[in-house]
């Protein structure tokens, strides 16, 4: 208990922290610097607090963390127009109440959106819970115990995210754009994207890749040039990764960064030879087959045996 409310209080912090930063620090530089040194403290603390409890609380530890992190960091990059437009309440609505990280949306008066546009997201909300769903309960089924305990934990690991990340990000944006914010989808279907760069640009985490667009490839594109620019998003991400899942599993390491370091090699050559491609189904392939195939490395055995070993074999 002593554990979980340090955890909140750590949280809270944060989120005043940037509140007050917000309105106090005049200075960008002085800003930019705040909000890598938060990132750290709210890293770090995630770690402290996590450090004795089990895999799928070490999860929610890191993920508060850097969900909070992720939000400060926006805040604090964003240019004086809008900061002088934000009010407390309007404020903690960005922070806490939606995945995304688009400020500006909330410092607009709501507007009612097309009726027909909720009632298609709503139903395609559905499909994606139903179908997180039933992947889920075939791979709990006596049809997953055919399986060696690996693949059914993958098997398992694929409906959560599609049942988390799909359905229920694309639920909770439902109920935004019924109350007139048309927020932005955190996941857009990934598997029609045509490239590497729509996929990860587009279509994959919209949130974190803002974060990173923001941290370091907007800094970096000027000074160092496009290709080292996207080598550090992709290492950053890397890194990103280990603390989000390797770290809970206490295992795993360097996984992740083997896999955001695979993509962004694939990406060099997308930029060289796959982008002159015509868009078709050999585009397609290209991009499922870079993104998914490396995935173990990413979602590493490591990972899916510490959430689900000690009790699906």
């Amino acid at each position: 208990m002593r554990a979980w409310l340090a955890l909140f209080t750590l949280l809270a912090s944060g989120v005043l922290c940037v509140w007050c930063t917000l309105q106090s620090a005049a200075s960008p530089r002085l800003r930019h610097w705040l909000s890598v040194l938060l990132g750290l403290f709210l890293a770090a603390g995630g770690v402290a607090c996590s450090w004795r409890w089990g895999p799928l609380g070490r999860v929610v530890a890191t993920w508060s963390c850097t969900f909070v992190a992720c939000k400060a960091l926006v805040w604090l990059f964003q240019p004086p127009s809008i900061r002088q437009q934000l009010t407390w309440w309007r404020f903690v609505a960005f922070t806490l109440a939606w995945v995304g990280m688009q400020p500006a949306l909330w410092l607009t008066p709501a507007q009612p959106q097309p009726r027909a546009a909720v009632r298609a997201l709503a139903w395609s909300s559905v499909r994606l819970l139903g179908a997180g769903v039933l992947i889920a309960a075939l791979a709990l089924s006596p049809l997953g115990r055919v399986f060696v305990p690996l693949v059914r934990w993958a098997w398992l690991w694929v409906g959560l995210i599609v049942l988390v990340f799909f359905g229920a990000t694309r639920t909770w944006a439902t109920l935004w754009w019924a109350l007139g914010r048309p927020v932005e989808l955190a996941f857009d279907r990934p598997i029609y994207a045509q490239s590497l760069a729509e996929w990860w640009g587009q279509r994959w985490n919209r949130p974190v890749h803002r974060v990173l667009t923001l941290a370091l490839w907007e800094p970096l594109r000027g000074r160092a040039g496009a290709p080292f620019a996207l080598a550090a998003v992709f290492l950053g991400s890397g890194l990103l990764h280990e603390y989000l899942l390797s770290f809970p599993a206490r295992g795993g390491w360097g996984g992740p960064t083997l896999y955001f370091s695979v993509q962004a090699l694939a990406m060099l050559a997308e930029r060289r030879w796959v982008r002159h491609w015509p868009h078709s189904w050999r585009r397609s392939a290209w991009t499922l087959t870079a993104a998914l195939l490396p995935a173990p490395l990413l979602f590493h055995p490591p990972l899916l045996a510490a959430l689900f070993g000690g009790w699906l074999r």
